[in-house]
């Protein structure tokens, strides 16, 4: 695999639409998790139930690859917002470069049709 953390491979991130960056949410406090979910719902609404949160990925679109700790909690906290609003959350895939650091897509569901995860 080529070292995709040093290259743009997304456009960077729009305020619009059901896609959302999210390089890393360790630590996050109750005001950033309010925060989380408060957007949550702006970018299912834009998708029409439906959300992507790519997991690695910062707001100009690089691709910066996380320890596998800090995707689990990442992955932890955005499935918490999304339960939170009663919508599902699963990890549609996973990636791992060849430093054994991890970026992926999360799908969010508010119609909770598929729920499963992989990890």
């Amino acid at each position: 695999m080529s070292k995709l953390h040093s290259y743009v491979i997304f456009e960077p991130e729009c305020e619009d639409g059901n896609i959302e960056y999210k390089y890393k949410l360790t630590n996050i406090s109750n005001d950033k998790r309010n925060r989380i979910t408060t957007q949550m719902k702006w970018r299912v609404f834009e998708g029409d139930g439906i959300a992507i949160y790519r997991i690695g990925v910062r707001d100009n679109g690089f691709i910066s690859p996380l320890q596998y700790s800090d995707f689990l909690e990442t992955y932890l906290n955005i499935m918490d917002a999304a339960s939170t609003l009663g919508y599902s959350c699963y990890i549609m895939d996973l990636n791992k470069d060849e430093y054994s650091k991890y970026w992926g897509n999360l799908c969010i569901n508010s119609t909770n049709i598929m729920t499963r995860t992989i990890i």
